[in-house]
């Protein structure tokens, strides 16, 4: 099959779904070309031309998601705003409408009017009711379809063919060149020179944050505690995803790369679907060598998202078709005990959302907090039954880290960071519980929130549930990431002693990404993009920060651990 071909022939309508998806025409290119590296490395894997564009289209949206999901592009990103133009058209309001929603609406948009899918194809793409289409498509501001194809159409017809072929030309350039050392020097000088783009926004960012006024309960005096003799595990943008990059604080230096699906000691787990969701390959390797421990097995579909269980079984999201797994429609999970290579239960009504999901310690309760749907919810799901315990909506601040979950030390609490409040549910009933605010906002628990507080879309989605919120192991302390706003960004501590209660907030950066407690709860670790950062939460103060290589792109926290 000749892919240098065909990308030609699809070049273009995948730089149209991209820059409309994205909004944002340099980030397109971006994600294209990343995108094409990949589909012709991967290439081997696809045998019939007739299911290229689709597969080639899952890869561009993924490729997009995972742009918006970088630390970098959040920064770098324009804020969304509403320009008005001096002269008003029915078009120039379809461009103000689709500016303002998430990469799902507008993915909706094009899909159907654009590329002419049915809305009832939409619909199942999407896991949401064709109801619920119509009604996205119809809310906003009241334009009728014929206008949003109009400007969908004006905007596509703006893509050249040329502009195509120069990224498929690089994208070929790039995937035929060999040797490391050649695409280290490439990733260094793309992060060097985005550094340099962002270099008087983060100093600026500092400046203010080391001369803004200290709060009072912000103690500057006192020792502060030791650096723990512990290694922090981190989530990288460079490598094999699969992967964390475990750091060791007491000598500042990085120990070799080790798996992140860790089901037994010395065992970890690896899945490797096929490019057309026929079959997924599943690996049992040692976490640091990633040798084979045990013999492959093959599940049919498309399986990943493995949540791993107390017991060792692991709850894993299984697609039939490349499209299903991309929109997680008509997705099941399974629990799957890799010591005997079987499948041990099927859960029909449960789909794992993409950035997984948190198990109770008994591991009788899964929770998960879909932040790709529509409206997004957390649900409390019976693992011994598979009914649905609790299906609670939520409103998301657009909070860079902010929007995850956690469970408190006495396993009876569940809290979720909404980026603009601390909310926490019974762990077993899914009953509200109290809410801290970050802010003083008119935000009540089930409003729709004010006009300014904007819902997460795909672009903030986790990769993982933790994400921007974390318990203090001694049940002391809940730390949370509020929204990247003057009156809520920064980290937020609550106290959890005979109530939820506001302590103080800290750090008032908009680059936070990650957050966890040390071993003993005794310091915060917190990620941003200058590098990682450890507090002492007591008084909110800096005990040490490490710079480490822009390379390594450090954005998330997969956990704490002894040395």
């Amino acid at each position: 099959m000749d892919v240098d071909r065909l990308l030609r022939l699809n070049g273009r309508p995948m730089l149209q779904l991209a820059d409309f998806v994205l909004d944002d025409p340099s980030a397109a290119e971006d994600a294209l070309e990343q995108a094409f590296v990949a589909a012709w490395r991967q290439r081997k894997g696809l045998k019939d031309e007739a299911v290229f564009r689709p597969w080639l289209r899952r890869i561009v949206l993924r490729e997009c998601l995972r742009l918006r999901r970088h630390p970098v592009f959040r920064v770098l990103a324009i804020t969304d705003r509403v320009v008005v133009q001096a002269t008003a058209s029915a078009t120039s309001d379809a461009a103000a409408a689709v500016k303002r929603l998430s990469q799902s609406d507008r993915a909706i948009i094009f899909l159907h009017l654009y590329e002419g899918l049915s809305l009832a194809q939409v619909a199942s793409e999407l896991r949401v009711r064709e109801s619920s289409v119509k009604t996205r498509l119809r809310q906003i501001t009241g334009l009728e379809s014929g206008i949003l194809l109009l400007y969908t159409t004006e905007r596509a017809s703006q893509i050249s063919d040329n502009q195509a072929d120069v990224l498929v030309s690089r994208a070929l350039a790039r995937s035929r060149r060999r040797g490391w050392s050649r695409y280290l020097v490439n990733l260094a000088s793309a992060v060097t020179l985005a550094l340099v783009i962002i270099a008087t926004g983060i100093v600026l960012q500092a400046q203010l944050h080391l001369f803004a006024t200290r709060a009072p309960s912000e103690s500057s005096s006192g020792s502060l505690p030791p650096i723990p003799n512990e290694v922090v595990n981190l989530i990288t943008a460079s490598g094999d995803s699969r992967l964390v990059m475990p750091f060791r604080l007491r000598d500042s230096d990085f120990r070799a790369p080790r798996s992140q699906a860790i089901v037994a000691p010395g065992v970890a787990l690896h899945l490797t679907p096929a490019l057309d969701c026929s079959v997924t390959t599943v690996r049992l390797v040692d976490p640091i060598s990633q040798n084979d421990v045990l013999s492959e097995v093959a599940l049919p579909g498309c399986i990943d998202t493995p949540v791993i269980l107390p017991d060792g079984t692991v709850l894993l999201d299984q697609a039939q078709s490349p499209t299903a797994n991309y929109f997680r429609s008509g997705t099941h999970t399974i629990r799957y005990d890799w010591r005997t290579g079987r499948i041990v239960k099927q859960y029909p009504n449960l789909a794992l959302p993409l950035n997984g999901g948190l198990v109770s310690k008994d591991g009788q309760i899964l929770y998960t907090l879909d932040l790709f749907s529509a409206n997004s919810t957390v649900d409390f799901t019976d693992l011994a039954s598979g009914a649905q315990i609790a299906h609670i909506a939520v409103v998301l601040a657009d909070s860079g880290a902010g929007g995850g979950l956690a469970l408190s030390t006495d396993q009876k609490t569940l809290f979720v960071n909404q980026g603009h409040q601390l909310a926490s549910f019974d762990a077993r009933s899914g009953a509200a519980g109290p809410i801290v605010r970050f802010a003083d906002a008119n935000i009540g628990a089930g409003s729709a929130g004010p006009w300014w507080l904007p819902a997460m879309s795909d672009a903030q989605a986790a990769v993982d549930t933790g994400r921007g919120i974390a318990v203090d192991p001694r049940g002391r302390w809940v730390a949370a990431v509020g929204f990247n706003d003057p009156q809520l960004r920064g980290i937020w501590l609550v106290g959890t002693s005979t109530r939820l209660h506001l302590i103080r907030r800290f750090y008032q950066s908009g680059a936070l990404t990650a957050l966890a407690f040390s071993l003993d709860g005794g310091v915060l670790y917190a990620l941003d993009v200058t590098g990682l950062i450890i507090f002492d939460p007591e008084t909110g103060r800096i005990v040490k920060r490490f710079t480490y290589p822009a390379a390594i792109g450090a954005y998330g926290i997969a956990g704490v651990q002894a040395p």
